[in-house]
């Protein structure tokens, strides 16, 4: 019998959502006119993320324990051993080849035995994400309004690294091979009446 972390574990995420109201239209006097049209209305809102990554899977996909097993799966007898020292965490961004664990505590399987590591027992990178958008309502009458949006998905920029791979036979184990979408921009304007 397997234990492990489930797929979707996420042991701490903290997401915060605001909304602000610019205060321009206190720069006139009066609620009239189309200075005032254009100041008022206008609000930043968003939703900033931050999380522990999701577990890692490991696994050893060329079925040395001779079970006939396709080393996928929580209960797949095909995993590399694990030494029980700590697996170090690196910085893909800074790291060689882009590594984010150490692999030097895991081991090829011995031949018609299965692996004792865990199929998953570690978290992979986090998630620190800001959303942001600029919104402004302009009543054009009383049954008629403009709706205007700016808005920004990832808007620091801020690499969100994927996890890396967990098969133990793979060239790559323990490396980042892909990121989340880069900085994504959009503007809007809708008509509502």
């Amino acid at each position: 019998m397997s234990r492990g972390l489930s797929d979707f574990d996420i042991t701490n995420n903290l997401v915060v959502s605001y909304s602000y109201d610019l205060p321009f239209d206190h720069w006139v006097s009066g609620n009239k006119g189309p200075a005032y049209k254009i100041l008022r209305g206008w609000q930043i809102v968003g939703t900033t993320r931050f999380t522990a990554g999701f577990p890692i899977t490991l696994q050893e996909t060329d079925d040395r324990s001779l079970c006939g097993c396709d080393g996928r799966g929580l209960h797949s007898l095909d995993l590399p051993n694990y030494n029980g020292q700590p697996s170090h965490t690196l910085d893909p961004r800074s790291s060689a080849n882009h590594q984010y664990f150490d692999t030097s505590v895991f081991s090829a399987m011995t031949l018609g035995t299965p692996g004792d590591g865990n199929p998953r027992f570690f978290h992979g990178p986090g998630i620190n994400n800001w959303d942001m958008a600029l919104h402004k309502d302009t009543h054009i009458t009383e049954r008629t309004a403009l709706e205007f949006r700016l808005e920004f998905f990832n808007l620091f920029n801020h690499a969100q690294v994927l996890n890396p791979v967990g098969n133990f036979i793979a060239g790559n184990f323990g490396q980042v091979t892909a990121a989340r979408d880069p900085r994504i921009g959009q503007v809007a304007l809708k008509l509502l009446f």
